[in-house]
């Protein structure tokens, strides 16, 4: 195979993540492998400095420019590997046609905290080992400084939540295995990826054991730690046991190579608990005399809390030296009370486990025989985690399970990176299903767009939740189902739909970033949601862009306030602010900006668009359905009101002005509200009236309709609604309409169809509601009238042929395919 491999850390003679790398790399190599590692150009000179040769071997080095660098000890060295996964994402995608790996495999950093963007760029990706979900007890971290308990509940916040966050489950979607270093760490990944996951170890040491045969212990016992000085490694604890070991009297060194942060901390410790005599410090030694170190001690002390490795406590069992741990994180995979001794710190205090490492240490000193034993067991015990065969139980898994996905597809068509489907627009639309508001923009705008770009390929993107199987059946036009997992989904209730709306746009966006591409040339048109204050983010992308229909600029009289509960009119203060901010916001202008067409629903929020960016508009309502008008001449006495019961709609105030006219006036007119939401509390009062009659919802569509065909008038009251489909559909059924002069409405009242009202008429003075019912309920013949003008007016202008030809010239861009 070709092998893409991702190893920031890569370094000969080096351990921990520089040595994961390197070794990775060789092993790969020698399995007969063509292997293309991405690593830092920083490694450069000491991997040619080493002057290893393997022909299986490529190297990309990649760094960013010295300029931007010198950031890194700014940001620090998590954020800089995020840039750099970036960076190798773009590198590599832009050479996929000359690497032309057959798969891409990431091994360092080895934590499952970090990204890999490379499984986005249709390779199959193979991911880890990955380490850094082992955990500790908390009673162990006593007496540790501030700062690191602060990052040690981060760290735990930061794995209690990658099940739930959108860019880890991507990566882990993308995945065709993931490793990890242990149990602990699978623990903390999606349950609906555990098919994928394999426990395997990251490390391994080198075929080279220099066997020594140690004889039974005399004298004083010496002990040896090699690592970082950082709190995880847990040496506050062995320092607390080493001053119990101490106070009995028992002679003792303690050896220390490292370097670290966290040295000043131990050495105050040190001096507190008068161990200087005891404890050696030594900075780093070159590897040969490490060895010299390993084989001249009695036992190695490895005392992290949570190390998902610990090359080093492989080093010492290959060199023969016992190993005291606690049985956690990596040290509770490789070592055993065979070839060394484990401290169970289940449920235990901080006390109680000092005390059983400092018992451990005295009886060596009484069993003399005990570590000469344990050391010849080592020895045994080490010829199992060697390098070789540490990446042989990995890639046996990869090898095998790229075999299979060979045999069930063709390569030369499925695995080929230059194979993408090529599509000419894509729509985006949130919501999108055969009903009104929000749903059917989606839908019938969609539906539209199909059928005018019938030559063109056509991507949908929606939520997976949506029911596109109609839509789709257009032979042009293809659907993709985007959301966040269910597990996480409960979150939407928490979160509200307009937040969870943000999250999902860039949910949308990674998907579009990360196959630039494959949709390279494309169009992209936002359908839904809309409103303009919410700021569109696929502008940043270099696509040609299409944004709207656009509503939510829609204007009210201040003084319909006093009609709504106060928590209702607070939420539409609020709307008025956040819609007039958009003139301060920079994301709706460069997305004016960035807007090839920018299509209004409303002439109120056509007048929102800047000036400067009034070319680009058009005005274009939000709603497309069949035609199936007629004039109905023998209608009901029916009146219609079929819009959610909520603060903005109104219904209650006509409500209670139709109740007013028909205390005062004989009529057998009855109206009917269709529709339920938490203002029905401020119709129920006149609901026991014979004229007033209301239903919840209708169990099929079909009665909704017939209600519709046989109705005398409907009415929609609305205060800011930017489409108002339920008229729309009333219109294109014949029917006569009542409506407030505001948003939508005003486009089909301006065609001169329609009995419209001043919004301060209907809420500063009823009786004008009462005069227009009055004229046109006592004369059926005007309503006829209105009806035959509705008909004209909706095949010349509302009619899909209509829309269609006008939504052509609105949508008609050329792709760059």
């Amino acid at each position: 195979m070709r092998v893409l491999l991702s190893a920031y850390a890569c370094e000969p003679n080096r351990g921990s993540e520089p040595g994961v790398g390197w070794n990775w790399l060789v092993q790969i190599a020698e399995r007969g492998h063509k292997v293309i590692v991405i690593t830092r150009k920083n490694n450069k000179e000491v991997i040619e400095n080493y002057n290893y040769k393997n022909e299986n071997i490529q190297y990309i080095f990649f760094d960013f420019p010295d300029s931007i660098i010198f950031i890194k000890k700014i940001i620090g060295v998590h954020l800089y590997y995020l840039l750099w996964q970036i960076g190798i994402y773009f590198k590599v995608k832009k050479r996929l046609h000359i690497l032309k790996p057959d798969i891409i495999h990431h091994i360092t950093f080895v934590a499952i905290r970090k990204y890999s963007f490379l499984c986005f760029l249709g390779i199959p990706f193979y991911y880890g080992p990955l380490g850094g979900g082992e955990s500790c007890p908390d009673v162990l971290l006593k007496g540790l400084p501030l700062i690191d308990l602060l990052k040690e509940k981060l760290r735990k916040v930061l794995n209690s939540i990658i099940k739930w966050n959108p860019i880890s489950y991507s990566i882990f979607n993308h995945s065709r295995k993931i490793f990890t270093t242990t149990t602990e760490s699978a623990s903390y990944l999606p349950d609906s990826f555990k098919s994928k996951i394999h426990s395997l170890p990251a490390i391994g040491v080198t075929n080279e054991i220099n066997k020594l045969k140690k004889e039974a212990k005399t004298g004083k016992l010496k002990i040896l730690y090699v690592g970082n000085f950082i709190y995880l490694k847990g040496l506050q604890i062995v320092f607390d046991a080493l001053y119990l070991l101490k106070c009995q009297g028992i002679d003792f060194s303690f050896t220390i190579v490292g370097k670290g942060g966290f040295k000043k901390f131990l050495k105050n410790k040190e001096k507190k608990l008068n161990l200087e005599e005891n404890i050696k410090w030594i900075n780093w030694l070159p590897q040969e005399e490490l060895k010299e170190l390993y084989q001249s001690n009695d036992l190695f002390l490895f005392s992290s809390l949570h190390d998902s490795g610990g090359m080093v406590l492989l080093e010492a069992i290959s060199n023969g030296l016992p190993v005291m741990s606690f049985n956690l994180g990596g040290a509770g995979f490789f070592n055993n009370d065979e070839i060394g001794w484990i401290i169970n710190v289940n449920k235990k205090s901080y006390n109680e486990v000092v005390e059983e490492m400092s018992n451990r240490l005295l009886n060596l000193t009484k069993n003399t025989n005990e570590i000469a034993l344990k050391s010849q067991k080592c020895y045994e015990e080490s010829v199992n985690y060697s390098w070789k065969l540490t990446v042989k139980r990995v890639y046996k898994i990869i090898e095998e399970d790229y075999k299979d996905l060979k045999s069930k597809l063709s390569l030369a068509e499925d695995l080929n990176p230059n194979k993408v489907q090529k599509y000419n627009r894509i729509i985006i639309a949130y919501a999108c299903e055969d009903s009104g508001s929000e749903p059917g923009v989606g839908y019938y705008w969609s539906k539209a767009i199909a059928t005018i770009c019938k030559d063109e390929k056509i991507l949908l993107i929606t939520r997976k939740n949506n029911n596109v199987s109609t839509v789709v059946n257009n032979t042009n036009l293809f659907s993709l189902g985007i959301d966040l997992p269910s597990r996480i989904l409960v979150i939407k209730k928490f979160l509200g739909i307009r937040i969870y709306y943000f999250i999902w746009q860039f949910l949308v966006f990674l998907h579009l970033l990360f196959n630039i591409r494959k949709y390279k040339g494309c169009v992209i048109h936002q359908l839904t949601f809309t409103p303009l204050y919410y700021p569109p983010i696929f502008f940043l992308l270099p696509f040609k862009f299409i944004w709207g229909p656009l509503g939510g600029g829609e204007f009210f009289p201040l003084s319909y306030l006093s009609a709504l509960k106060k928590r209702d009119a607070v939420k539409e203060i609020f709307r008025i602010i956040i819609r007039n901010s958009i003139y301060i916001n920079p994301l709706f202008y460069l997305g004016c900006a960035k807007s090839i067409k920018i299509i209004c629903s409303s002439p109120d929020s056509a007048r929102m668009i800047p000036s400067f960016y009034k070319h680009k508009v058009e005005l274009e309502l939000m709603v497309f359905d069949k035609d199936k008008n007629f004039v109905n001449s023998t209608p009901e006495k029916n009146i219609i009101i079929a819009n959610r019961l909520i603060d903005w709609k109104m219904t209650h105030l006509f409500v209670e002005a139709f109740s007013e006219y028909i205390a005062k006036n004989n009529t057998d007119y009855k109206l009917i509200i269709v529709g339920d939401g938490p203002y029905y509390s401020k119709i129920k009062p006149f609901i026991d009236n014979v004229n007033i009659i209301h239903f919840k919802r209708f169990k099929q569509r079909e009665d909704m309709l017939n209600v519709l065909r046989n109705a005398s008038l409907f009415v929609s009251t609305s205060l800011h609604d930017s489409g108002s489909a339920s008229l729309l559909e009333a219109i294109s059924y014949g029917l006569p309409f009542l409506a407030t002069k505001t948003g939508a409405h005003n486009v089909y009242l301006d065609k001169g169809i329609g009995f419209g009202f001043e919004l301060e008429d209907f809420n500063l003075d009823k009786e004008k509601i009462k005069s227009i019912l009055f004229k046109i309920l006592n004369d059926k013949s005007i309503l006829i009238e209105e009806s035959k003008k509705v008909v004209e007016c909706y095949r010349d202008y509302f009619s899909e042929k209509a829309k269609i030809i006008r939504v052509k010239n609105l949508i008609d861009i050329k792709t760059n395919l």
